[in-house]
């Protein structure tokens, strides 16, 4: 079970940095392919972000006249990507969230915890 989540991690985190890349090579790039800037760190969160709150970190990020994404046949090219992508993001998170609760659920019957032994612990990691 540990490896699963190690698993899914990964593939998240690995699809996470392919958009990223994506859109360092879209944006962040002059015509002869050097670099104009770094993502930002709100324009790193690509999936939490609205198409027009990613539009603006792009726009920081790059020095950009306006937001790419306010530009209709750009919008028309990535909103169907981002929100693929996003709901890739999405559905690794959910998986992962399942199989660490599944792993923790485990562990506890492991060690033959109790119901309140295990509402402390988990009150404790929360903080």
């Amino acid at each position: 079970m540990a490896s699963k989540c190690s698993q899914i991690g990964v593939e998240r985190y690995e699809l996470q940095t392919k958009v990223q890349r994506r859109l360092i090579s879209a944006f962040g790039q002059d015509d002869q392919g050097q670099s104009t800037g770094k993502l930002n760190t709100k324009a790193r969160a690509w999936w939490e972000l609205s198409d027009s709150q990613l539009g603006a970190a792009l726009k920081t990020s790059f020095k950009l006249r306006s937001n790419p994404l306010k530009n209709p046949r750009t919008a028309d090219e990535w909103e169907p990507y981002l929100a693929e992508k996003r709901a890739e993001v999405q559905r690794q998170t959910r998986d992962l969230t399942d199989a660490e609760a599944e792993l923790n659920d485990r562990v506890f019957a492991l060690f033959h915890l109790t119901k309140p032994e295990i509402e402390l612990l988990q009150r404790e990691v929360e903080h």
